[in-house]
């Protein structure tokens, strides 16, 4: 029986899981007005190391949801960030199975693209203290802060 392929929702709670128990101090700082979806939530391992931060731009009602113009400053020292993000062109597998031409039946090959399309991809920032991005709508990005 070939191995199921992770939908998104799989690894954001995959990295919830890795990232730790102790939840820190997250203050989102956006540009523009009106309803914001967009918010943080910071945990960090319990020995101090690895800080893990979720943005997500995500509203349960289905209001109006809107790209979402983010700045995210770390305080501390910072010796390496990596990001990743989780949308309808990240860690997305339907994108890449409708690429392929939705196949009712994938073959060897497209199963391992299709698996690795489901896979989270960290992008190295280096050591910096403040990044911005645009919270897409229905978007998890992940910042894994050493």
């Amino acid at each position: 029986m070939p191995t199921p392929i992770a939908k998104p929702s799989y690894r954001v709670f995959q990295a919830l899981h890795e990232a730790g128990d102790r939840r820190i101090e997250a203050v989102p700082q956006g540009e523009g007005e009106g309803y914001r979806t967009a918010e943080v939530l910071a945990l960090r391992d319990q020995n101090g190391g690895e800080t893990t931060v979720f943005v997500y731009n995500h509203d349960i009602d289905r209001r109006n949801i809107a790209p979402q113009e983010m700045t995210i400053r770390l305080c501390g020292p910072v010796k390496k960030v990596r990001k990743a993000v989780i949308d309808a062109d990240h860690t997305a597998p339907v994108k890449a199975w409708e690429q392929m031409g939705s196949p009712a039946y994938p073959n060897q090959e497209q199963l391992s693209q299709l698996h690795a399309a489901s896979e989270l991809v960290f992008e190295d920032l280096g050591a910096v203290s403040e990044i911005r991005f645009t919270a897409q709508r229905e978007s998890v990005t992940i910042l894994k802060v050493n």
